[in-house]
């Protein structure tokens, strides 16, 4: 049974932990403020951690609660003891066997990303009655999907573009690492913008396939009143705009919705 929403416009701090980078900001409903990222590799130590946690607390003062969303163990671990301390034990911990806003119904709740799972909190408050098709684009590109009723309906799992590059690289003699930027031509006259090509098209046209075959799905055609598609994550801003299907591009999603779920309790 999914759980009512906490839609008030309290502040929460949110630490979003992602494989790539680490996010902190202070979120007030759809607002996110104070905004920091770090790479994810440079916060493996206890220090770290307290170091990147008092620069951005001295910014941020007079935040009532945390919430911090990892799909990094061992980064969470540093984590959260130095949270309780300094918000005196109000502190969420984003999971999927927590209570909800939605019904998931996933083999093993505990195993889904805790991105995921604040990802679609957020969907569910942001299109409500509408079916949702959630999307992360990250080091991994994740879809999760969501009926009208606020049901989960299951999801793909799949490498990101950077992964994408970083395995041509690693497990070829010749191709050169590359980076995938905006305005990629659909043909390459050189190996590191054929790599470059065929990357970014190669993604745009992965996402636009799977999003066609989504929409025929049956918890998600019979929908009269549409369905949303919802993108977030590190390359969203990159792949999104060259999608053919229309979507909503929040790349503060996962934070938002892990400040929604601020107070529920595994």
């Amino acid at each position: 049974m999914a759980r009512e929403m906490n839609c008030a416009a309290e502040q929460v701090f949110v630490i979003e932990i992602g494989n790539t980078r680490t996010t902190m900001a202070v979120v007030a409903g759809e607002e996110c403020s104070c905004v920091r990222q770090w790479q994810t590799s440079e916060l493996g130590s206890a220090a770290s951690a307290r170091a990147a946690l008092d620069e951005f607390l001295a910014r941020a003062t007079g935040v009532p609660a945390a919430v911090l969303c990892s799909v990094v163990p061992l980064h969470a671990g540093l984590f959260l003891p130095l949270l309780a301390a300094r918000f005196n034990g109000e502190v969420t911990e984003v999971k999927g066997s927590m209570p909800l806003p939605f019904t998931l119904t996933y083999d093993s709740p505990a195993s889904i990303g805790e991105d995921r799972v604040a990802l679609m909190a957020f969907a569910a408050a942001r299109f409500p009655g509408k079916p949702v098709i959630a999307i992360d684009i990250g080091t991994a590109i994740t879809f999760d999907v969501l009926d009208a009723s606020r049901c989960y309906l299951g999801g793909l799992i799949l490498p990101g573009i950077d992964l994408m590059s970083a395995s041509l690289c690693e497990r070829t003699a010749k191709l050169p690492g590359v980076v995938v930027r905006e305005g990629s031509g659909l043909l390459g006259k050189s190996t590191e913008e054929c790599i470059r090509c065929g990357i970014y098209w190669g993604a745009v046209k992965q996402l636009d396939g799977i999003l066609a075959e989504l929409l025929h799905h049956p918890g998600l055609h019979d929908a009269g009143s549409g369905t949303a598609v919802l993108l977030t994550g590190g390359n969203s801003a990159l792949l999104g705009p060259a999608l053919s299907i229309p979507a909503v591009i929040d790349p503060y999603a996962v934070l938002k919705g892990a400040a929604l779920l601020s107070g529920a309790r595994s």
